[in-house]
């Protein structure tokens, strides 16, 4: 396998918006094989950059799930929210209806999760080294 490493220090926010049958998303054999072949492109995309940032990592995982047609309505909605308040790095997490977002203004980011009623919980990534890595 191939792993890159992530090497940033940042706050990371997930905003619950509420559960999503992943069993509902899975059972259709057409999506998995998006969710197949854009998963590849994905991680070949991350694999071919030597120091992938944080950014990267949420750009790539928003054009995933946006190819995909895994972002509800109300997520998809939600980002676009996120881009017209200068908030450009939320993707959708694969457990549920959730968001992450990577904030250029974190107290910006907890308005407005406040203003949405959306439950939220603000993390960092340091002194980690998390890593993508595909097996062949």
């Amino acid at each position: 396998g191939i792993a890159n490493t992530i090497k940033d220090e940042s706050t990371i926010f997930l905003a619950f918006l509420g559960p999503l049958s992943t069993k509902d998303v899975l059972s259709s054999s057409m999506k998995m094989d998006k969710i197949t072949e854009f998963g590849e492109r994905s991680l070949d995309k991350l694999i071919a950059l030597k120091e992938p940032s944080i950014e990267d990592v949420m750009i790539i995982g928003r054009e995933f799930s946006e190819r995909c047609g895994l972002l509800t309505s109300r997520v998809q909605q939600l980002m676009q929210d996120l881009d017209q308040i200068g908030e450009p790095f939320s993707a959708m997490a694969m457990i549920g209806e959730t968001l992450i977002i990577k904030p250029n203004d974190v107290d910006l980011v907890k308005q407005w999760c406040r203003k949405h009623n959306i439950n939220f919980c603000q993390t960092s990534i340091t002194n980690q080294a998390p890593f993508v890595r595909k097996t062949e």
